[in-house]
């Protein structure tokens, strides 16, 4: 899959569509549900940026031969709002 196809539809889906797209559906609903009540805050475009980011470089990793995991991110400010979103395993 082409990076700049899957960041476009992490854009276009809430800011998790191309999470689910590389396979990390529950880092994309955590994304798409925070891009859905931040909205209510007006810091809803924050969320789709730093998410399209971060699948923007999982995605070039996945093109190059990569491995990526379900939970991992490339950007740190990410990984941080994942951990305190997301529900306890």
């Amino acid at each position: 899959m082409s990076p700049v196809f899957v960041t476009l539809f992490n854009l276009l889906l809430l800011g998790g569509g191309g999470y689910w797209m590389i396979g990390q559906k529950r880092k994309a609903l955590v994304a798409m549900a925070t891009t859905f009540v931040s909205t209510c805050c007006c810091v809803g475009l924050l969320v789709p940026v730093m998410t399209a980011l971060d699948v923007w470089h999982l995605s070039q990793r996945l093109a190059s031969g990569e491995s990526v995991g379900e939970d991992e991110c490339a950007v740190p400010a990410v990984r941080d709002a994942l951990e305190l979103l997301s529900p306890p395993r």
